[in-house]
């Protein structure tokens, strides 16, 4: 598995119309290898669909912020509007097994070829979430930080989401630097923009970045139909 092109995605936030695009791409593809860097659930509508499509098709997940707020040992008291209609969402879509698998799930995955998070790559004394609870203003690693990592990962290929930029970088281009950051994009958020993810080559380290468009306004029916204000999501 480590030695064939992959597909990662990340930060569906329950936006089923866009990964289903996605994984239709992804099968046009003949990728059979998916990896998620987390942020399954949320606000956009089809948690219940969402976590049993990934629970099914994903070769390896890890969990994301947005995820913890339902995983049953992480204690989450939403203090704003968006995430009080979020939780009541999911907590009625979701049921026990679905927050059983969402909180058996690692926060990082690291192997000899790749490592698999959803905030940051590598464990540091304040790495922000999800490794040590809510940091107030963290937004993970910026495209523009993506240098910083390149002498902390080795020669692998670092994979990770949170802050909905999709970047790739090859760090051996800077002196000692190696391996290569990716970060996927977001595969539902902004709801009413096109859908991301990306394919890598765990051995070559050669990766594309991928955009589809899809019919976003599935989403804005969903969230009416569920009782939320479309325009809050906007």
């Amino acid at each position: 598995m480590e030695h064939e092109t992959i597909a990662v995605v990340s930060d569906i936030h329950a936006n089923r119309p866009a990964l289903e695009v996605v994984l239709d791409d992804i099968e046009d593809r003949d990728i059979e290898t998916i990896f998620c860097a987390g942020d399954i659930i949320g606000i956009l509508g089809w948690n219940e669909w969402t976590v049993n499509t990934i629970r099914d098709i994903a070769d390896q997940t890890v969990f994301g912020n947005h995820d913890a707020r339902i995983r049953s040992d992480f204690a989450f008291t939403p203090s704003f509007p968006a995430a009080r209609d979020e939780m009541a969402l999911v907590a009625e879509q979701l049921n026990d097994e679905h927050i059983e698998w969402l909180s058996s799930l690692p926060d990082r995955i690291a192997t000899d070829t790749y490592i698999l998070s959803h905030s940051r790559p590598v464990y540091q004394r304040d790495p922000g979430y999800p490794f040590h609870g809510f940091a107030q203003g963290d937004y993970g690693v910026r495209p523009r930080d993506f240098t910083a990592y390149g002498s902390h990962i080795g020669d692998r290929v670092a994979m990770m989401g949170h802050t909905h930029e999709q970047h790739g970088l090859d760090c051996s281009k800077f002196p000692g630097q190696s391996g290569t950051m990716i970060n996927p994009g977001s595969v539902g958020a902004p709801w009413d923009s096109d859908a991301r993810y990306a394919t890598v080559n765990l051995n070559t380290q050669e990766y594309d970045l991928h955009q589809i468009e899809y019919d976003n306004s599935r989403v804005r029916r969903r969230l009416d139909d569920v009782g939320l204000p479309v325009g809050k999501y906007d």
